[in-house]
């Protein structure tokens, strides 16, 4: 199914990788969806500037003998006008850190191998990871949430966007499933809006909390308590096709100022409910070069990790090693494409 499977197949260009970081990327051991959902495309620029489809289906019309015919307009989608600011996770290693890491003692070899601490090769990949699940964050805020956060590293302040995409398809329900009569047959309806609206279903996606609510509604066999399985099956018995159930409980560690300070956050909100195309396809993550002037000055310092451009460069004097990696990525959803129901639980239910 294309809802929930990364290519694990991924180019790995960077030569200085070691054999152990090469096998546990193509692991895929972020377990990220962007990828399959917001699949990657080229943008020449970081500029962005491009008109969305829209789902409009007319009919042709009829006319009187001898009158002309009905016109089609061409209806436009919201004009998507972006700039992308870049993803640029960066790690100094310190003077005495390198030299640690140049000796190679038993202790700094050990938490080396359990991963506690990194060295010069690991810390690309890290922040290569950390570039990853920033693109995954930012695809699902804009998909559930019609909008996109941005903090300044510095001084933690934030800055949220509109995406533009219209209210129609974020839909806020009159009632929580926990107070609704049947959260089953409240979740049947939702699923008839979104098949209006996508023209099909292929996946829901919500929290294991609100999965709960509906099985415990869902009509059973003999009495029966409801399975995910058993849900997915009475779908396709009412006629909604084969429509994954996709509980998606993943989490990942956000800043929550201009230090390091950080809570647990999860990429799908515990009140909404997203509903994804047969193909599950939401939008694409529109990736545009990245220029610095090492291009010019000195290639070596430049090296690929999948998706993610790595450099090094020299601070205090020699003394310290600025390691980054650095993606112009914006992933950005289509508007035919998208059906979420928000307000489905209490914070804390």
């Amino acid at each position: 199914m294309p809802f929930d499977i990364l290519a694990r197949t991924e180019s790995l260009t960077a030569v200085n990788l070691t054999i152990r970081e090469q096998a546990r990327l193509r692991e895929n051991p972020n377990d990220l969806r962007w990828r399959a959902i917001f699949p990657r495309t080229e943008a020449g620029s970081v500029k962005i500037r491009e008109i969305s489809a829209v789902d409009f289906r007319p009919v042709g019309g009829r006319r009187e003998w001898n009158a002309q015919g009905r016109e089609i307009p061409e209806v436009l989608g919201p004009i998507i006008d972006a700039e992308m600011v870049p993803i640029n996770p960066t790690h100094h290693i310190d003077e005495r850190r390198l030299q640690h890491l140049r000796e190679r003692s038993q202790g700094v070899v050990q938490l080396l191998d359990r991963g506690i601490i990194a060295d010069v090769d690991t810390w690309a990949t890290r922040l290569a990871d950390a570039a990853d699940r920033q693109i995954e964050a930012d695809a699902f805020e804009v998909w559930f949430n019609n909008r996109l956060t941005v903090m300044d590293p510095k001084t933690g302040e934030t800055v949220s966007v509109s995406a533009g995409l219209d209210s129609g398809r974020y839909v806020t329900a009159a009632a929580t499933l926990a107070a609704e009569a049947n959260a089953y047959k409240a979740f049947i309806g939702y699923l008839r809006d979104a098949r209006s609206m996508l023209g099909s279903v292929g996946a829901v996606r919500l929290r294991q909390a609100l999965l709960d609510e509906i099985l415990e509604d869902a009509p059973t066999f003999a009495g029966d308590t409801m399975s995910l399985a058993g849900l997915q099956a009475r779908l396709n018995a009412e006629g909604f096709g084969n429509v994954a159930i996709v509980v998606d409980e993943r989490t990942y560690h956000s800043f929550t100022d201009g230090g390091s300070e950080y809570s647990t956050s999860y990429y799908v909100p515990f009140d909404k409910i997203a509903f994804q195309p047969a193909n599950g396809v939401v939008g694409a993550t529109h990736f545009a070069p990245v220029t610095r002037a090492y291009d010019y000055l000195d290639v070596g310092r430049v090296r690929t990790i999948s998706d993610f451009v790595v450099f090094h460069s020299e601070k205090n004097d020699g003394k310290t090693l600025l390691v980054e990696a650095q993606a112009n990525a914006l992933p950005l959803p289509i508007e035919q494409f998208v059906y979420v129901v928000g307000g489905l639980a209490t914070e804390g239910s």
